[in-house]
């Protein structure tokens, strides 16, 4: 400690700033973007020629770094902490994908940008890497925690990662609310109020229920025309994948599906040798400023 006294420290951001200042030094200087590159740039307005420098490596290939510094005349010593590597387990990854997939979870946090690149190589080891993109696009939510992870996550192809304005927890969750809510659609099904959250689905503000997979796939193709009579061998193709699958599963389903909706169930009625209806009106803006979150 006596020695790290007299050196200057450079700190990438608040928490390693936090700890040097726990551990009684000074700090020279932080990074205002907490991003490495943002440090180099920094030694590069030094004259760091023939300074020793050494650098706490993140867990991640750190080779970039250093080899730049080198490039600036530094000697450089580098002091791996801890290392970042692919689970021996990859199931819980997999099971995140399907979740993804399979519409059963509607956004997903990362905290770091190698945890990101880990699921995307555990994606791609499945040949799972373009439909995860297509969910991640077409309405899932990839929530990073700061630029950073949300670079990882475009160098994969995810175009518009959601990222807080200050790189921090809280600040995720926060940015994970609101886009909860903004996803969140409220509606009036036979004259009773419903709020539907990917499988949450809340009536007349009550707790939450919560849809079985073929449930809300059911009511995602009702409320695609709503007050249209949608036929009963589309409604299979959509939701059971053949228009030939057997028409009691889908009788069953339906009444499953009034139940969940409690008084809002009337909702959904069958037209005679033809197939369902939807009897909504058009969203109106949500009352409730919470989103509805799954447990």
């Amino acid at each position: 400690m006596t020695a790290l006294a007299y050196t200057r420290v450079v700190a990438r951001g608040p928490k390693a700033a936090g700890a040097v200042a726990a551990a009684g030094l000074d700090l020279t200087w932080m990074a205002p973007g907490e991003r490495l590159i943002d440090v180099v740039e920094f030694f590069a307005e030094q004259d760091v020629n023939g300074a020793r420098i050494a650098v706490q490596l993140h867990g991640d290939d750190g080779e970039d770094l250093t080899q730049r510094l080198r490039l600036l005349g530094a000697d450089v010593i580098s002091i791996p902490v801890y290392r970042w590597t692919l689970p021996v387990d990859d199931l819980p990854a997999r099971r995140l994908a399907d979740g993804v997939l399979d519409g059963s979870i509607d956004a997903v946090t990362f905290t770091s940008a190698p945890a990101v690149r880990n699921f995307f190589v555990i994606v791609e080891q499945h040949g799972l890497t373009d439909a995860v993109l297509d969910k991640f696009e077409s309405g899932v939510a990839m929530v990073c925690v700061g630029p950073v992870c949300s670079e990882e996550a475009r160098s994969w192809g995810v175009k518009e990662p959601v990222e807080p304005g200050r790189a921090r927890l809280g600040s995720m969750i926060r940015v994970l609310t609101d886009t909860l809510l903004l996803r969140r659609r409220d509606l009036c099904i036979a004259g009773v109020a419903v709020a539907l959250q990917g499988i949450a689905l809340s009536v007349q503000g009550a707790a939450p229920v919560y849809l079985s997979d073929r449930e809300r796939s059911l009511l995602e193709a009702l409320l695609e025309r709503p007050g249209q009579v949608i036929a009963r061998s589309s409604l299979l193709r959509q939701v059971w994948g053949s228009a030939n699958a057997d028409p009691h599963t889908l009788e069953v389903t339906v009444a499953r599906l009034r139940r969940r909706m409690g008084g809002a169930g009337v909702g959904i009625r069958a037209v005679p040798r033809r197939g369902y209806l939807l009897d909504v009106l058009p969203e109106h803006p949500h009352e409730s400023s919470q989103p509805l979150l799954v447990p």
